[in-house]
C-alpha cells in the first residue's frame, strides 16, 4: 500500500511512501525523497467528481504535456534524492514530521493514515 506518490496532488508531492515486507516479516516502510520539484504554478487536476470525465481527461493531458517540458527546481535540503528505510509506524510518523519541517511537501492525509494505523495497532485500553 502506498501512502502517497510523487504524482499525488497533481505531481506536487515530494515523497513516495509505501509499506513493504522485510525478510523477517516485520513491517518496513520506504520513503523515496524527491531531488527536484515542478513549479507551483503548474496546472492542477480537478477533483474527479467535480468535472465530467472528458474534462478530467483534458485536464490530465494538459498537465502531462506541461510536465514533459517544465523546468524542475532542485531541492536543496537534507535527504533530497535519497531512499529512507523505516522500521515502524512510529518511526515513519516521526520521519514524516521531520521531512515536513525541512520543507518537503505531502498531503496531510498521509499523516492521518499513519495516525489511524498507529491507533489500530495499539493494545486495547491504551
Amino acid at each position: 500500500m502506498s501512502y502517497c506518490r510523487f504524482s499525488t496532488d497533481s505531481f506536487r508531492c515530494d515523497l513516495y511512501v509505501y509499506e513493504t515486507e522485510s525478510p523477517d516479516d516485520d513491517p518496513r516502510f520506504t520513503i523515496h525523497v524527491a531531488g527536484n520539484r515542478i513549479p507551483e504554478d503548474a496546472p492542477r487536476l480537478p477533483e474527479l467528481t467535480a468535472k465530467s470525465i472528458e474534462d478530467y481527461v483534458a485536464a490530465y493531458r494538459e498537465l502531462t504535456d506541461y510536465l514533459l517540458s517544465c523546468p524542475r527546481t532542485p531541492i536543496d535540503a537534507p535527504y533530497a534524492g535519497e531512499t529512507l528505510l523505516i522500521g515502524s509506524l512510529e518511526e515513519l510518523r516521526a520521519k514524516l514530521i521531520e521531512l515536513r519541517d525541512l520543507g518537503y511537501r505531502f498531503p496531510d492525509a498521509v499523516l492521518d493514515a499513519v495516525d489511524a494505523e498507529i491507533a489500530e495497532s495499539a493494545p486495547a485500553g491504551k
